[in-house]
């Protein structure tokens, strides 16, 4: 396969960002000035606070970064990682 360099190569794909399935993850993320927005080869990064939340592969594959994640079920020291990470508040 020839590299074509960093884009989104897959009409359908891109498209999904205009008109799709994925338009509203993207007017989010261009709201919300913690979320930067990155087109890698033929997929695309959500950063949050420069830590990457979110690979998104196709409109049908977006992985999250589970340490971004808000665990209420589990006690202090996960709700500490989590400050750490930058998703949560210093003060609870």
């Amino acid at each position: 396969m020839e590299y074509k360099g960093r884009g989104l190569h897959n009409a359908k794909f891109l498209k999904s960002f205009t008109e799709g399935k994925l338009k509203g993850l993207l007017d989010l993320v261009k709201k919300d000035d913690d979320l930067v927005f990155q087109i890698r080869n033929n997929y695309v990064n959500i950063y949050y606070k420069g830590g990457n939340i979110a690979k998104i592969e196709s409109e049908n594959s977006i992985q999250f970064n589970e340490n971004y994640l808000l665990n209420r079920t589990i006690g202090e020291d996960a709700r500490e990682n989590e400050r750490k990470a930058h998703c949560l508040p210093k003060k609870m």
